[in-house]
């Protein structure tokens, strides 16, 4: 029954795109009292500061750092990928107030070890616990492709320390060793965002994701086919960025 009510549910998001002649499609659900935090239009550059950290078994992983603030952005990037893939939107949230913390997973860059999926969700918890170590209190995990559905896991595993979710491109399941179940899915207290293109071929996964998942949630997909990051250098790159910094101000409360 959950199969057919989110094919049913993505059929009509599909069938609501084709007829907007282009335009993107959006659903929503929940509120929650915006921040007085007000979005620059054109915000200022925000240098990175080069960073790194240990996991829990003492593997160095490679990071950058934009900004300072108690609420912060980890960004979980896609496979085969680095942490370039958040060059354009983490200074731009670092120019909104938020601290921003990008970095590569083991065996990529300039981090030790040897990447093993199995492993992702230690790297990424790891980054919560160095960004914890820097001062934040207020934790948001944003990931595309491979990295949204790792950020999904650990806003499962993590539910009591995240406040918010965005998950870009994220597939339910990758290489048998992350996977999404509709328990995890359910677990998770965050506020989440679901962002997709509506060609990706991952599009029934992420509305199935949205599907699933608590209020309060949003789901936006866009015309076309672009995938995960690639989102940001698209077309609907300045569009994306500012719709994810109006999610945090409308769901995340803490800022300075």
């Amino acid at each position: 029954m959950r199969y057919w009510r989110s094919l049913l549910l993505l059929f009509g998001l599909l069938f609501l795109v084709a007829c907007s002649t282009g335009s993107p499609t959006q659903t929503s659900t929940g509120t929650r009292t915006a921040s007085s935090h007000t979005l620059t239009a054109t915000p200022t550059s925000v240098p990175p500061r080069k960073v790194s950290f240990l996991t829990q078994d003492n593997v160095r992983l490679s990071g950058f750092l934009y900004g300072q603030s108690k609420t912060v952005v980890i960004c979980s990037n896609m496979y085969r990928s680095s942490q370039s893939d958040w060059s354009t939107i983490a200074p731009y949230l670092a120019a909104q107030g938020y601290m921003v913390l990008t970095y590569d997973y083991r065996g990529y860059g300039e981090s030790q070890g040897t990447f093993a999926v199995a492993k992702l969700t230690q790297d990424l918890i790891s980054a919560l616990s160095f960004a914890r170590k820097l001062g934040a209190t207020t934790f948001i995990l944003m990931g595309a492709s491979m990295g949204g559905t790792l950020t999904t896991k650990v806003a499962t595993l993590e539910k009591n320390r995240i406040a918010a979710a965005v998950v870009i491109s994220a597939p339910l399941g990758f290489q048998g060793d992350l996977d999404i179940t509709d328990a995890d899915l359910r677990a998770i207290t965050a506020a989440t965002f679901f962002i997709n293109s509506n060609g990706d071929g991952f599009v029934y996964d992420i509305v199935h994701m949205y599907d699933e998942a608590h209020s309060p949630k949003q789901l936006y997909l866009y015309p076309g086919g672009a995938h995960g990051a690639s989102l940001f250098y698209s077309q609907y790159g300045p569009d994306l960025s500012q719709r994810i910094v109006e999610f945090l101000q409308n769901y995340v409360i803490t800022l300075p």
